[in-house]
């Protein structure tokens, strides 16, 4: 079983961190998903980013409990809110290089970086992260991931999942996998007359799902980094840090990919779907990028596609309410 201090807590900002590197070393990881009613700060970034990433820099600026973060090179956002926090905050920072593609050359590059975060850890925090803490992570998270992927076999609501998903979010993994265990237990499969991918970023409103499915559609596939983009399983290997390099690279890809899987994975998300709802985040360059190729593969396929837009308020306003019923009117 792992050892928790409890009153080490480590913020993280994207699924492509390997979580169970902060567990072996007895920390506890918890996504940073501020409150979506903190102000956006807009002194020390541009009123231009990501407000999602206005509204982190806000939350760290405040009253938490973090004792460090974890934050990726996933977008130019997340880079210059970096940087911020180490020339402003005096909190620990840790940047994690990610690659835009994935082969044996940057499988090994990405286990480097990681290596990288272990050594950081032990100079900054006083954590030591051994191999066989890791193997035991390791085989934690994979339960994690098999509880998961039963509650998704068995047709159950997408909103509970994705609940249940953020919840995780700041429990330590054993409480996780009971909490996905109790919930397996009495969960209910969902109906409905019209089935939906909703995919996108980082998606706050839990709300909208359930709106979604409180007009009678189902959501079968849901392709968000708050959701279900997660590792499949991360295979045993004699150097764990490998093994958790290949797994979480080759894991369902998002927009900042550049490697043509994206394209593949989304392809194969639509199968048996009849609409396609995309949330991005204003100023989300990865996914206002991608949103030309998905409309395409929309076309091509004669499956409407709703875009929404958002400011990271955690409700879904009334602008979304109407476009979502709207969209769902043609099936029902």
């Amino acid at each position: 079983m792992g050892c928790y201090h409890w009153g080490v807590r480590v913020g993280w900002s994207c699924t492509y961190l390997p979580v169970e590197i902060l567990e072996a070393g007895g920390l506890l990881p918890e996504r940073l998903l501020p409150p979506p009613e903190v102000p956006k700060e807009d002194a020390l970034l541009d009123p231009n980013f990501c407000p999602y990433i206005r509204s982190l820099l806000s939350f760290l600026q405040g009253e938490h409990s973090l004792q460090a973060v974890v934050l990726m090179n996933t977008c130019d956002g997340m880079r210059r809110l970096f940087d911020v926090v180490v020339h402003y905050l005096d909190l620990p920072a840790f940047l994690l290089d990610v690659p835009r593609k994935v082969d044996e050359s940057l499988i090994r590059y990405f286990r480097e970086r990681l290596q990288d975060l272990v050594h950081w850890l032990k100079e900054a925090l006083e954590v030591e992260v051994g191999q066989e803490a890791l193997h035991g992570a390791i085989v934690r998270g994979n339960k994690t991931r098999a509880l998961l992927r039963r509650l998704l076999e068995e047709g159950v609501k997408a909103s509970l999942i994705l609940g249940l998903v953020r919840e995780g979010f700041s429990l330590p993994r054993e409480a996780f996998n009971d909490r996905l265990k109790e919930a397996l237990s009495r969960a209910e499969s969902a109906e409905g007359k019209v089935k939906l991918l909703m995919t996108g970023s980082l998606l706050e409103v839990v709300p909208l799902v359930e709106l979604a499915e409180g007009l009678g559609a189902e959501v079968t596939a849901l392709d968000l980094c708050t959701g279900l983009r997660f590792v499949q399983e991360v295979k045993r290997e004699d150097d764990p840090l490998m093994a958790l390099s290949r797994a979480y690279l080759r894991k369902p890809p998002c927009a900042r990919m550049s490697d043509g899987r994206r394209r593949q994975y989304l392809e194969a998300s639509m199968q048996g779907v009849q609409g396609v709802i995309y949330y991005v985040p204003k100023f989300c360059d990865p996914y206002l990028y991608e949103l030309p190729s998905l409309r395409g593969l929309c076309e091509e396929k004669g499956i409407p596609l709703l875009v929404l837009e958002g400011d990271y308020t955690g409700r879904v306003t009334g602008g979304m309410r109407t476009r979502v019923e709207a969209f769902l009117e043609r099936w029902m």
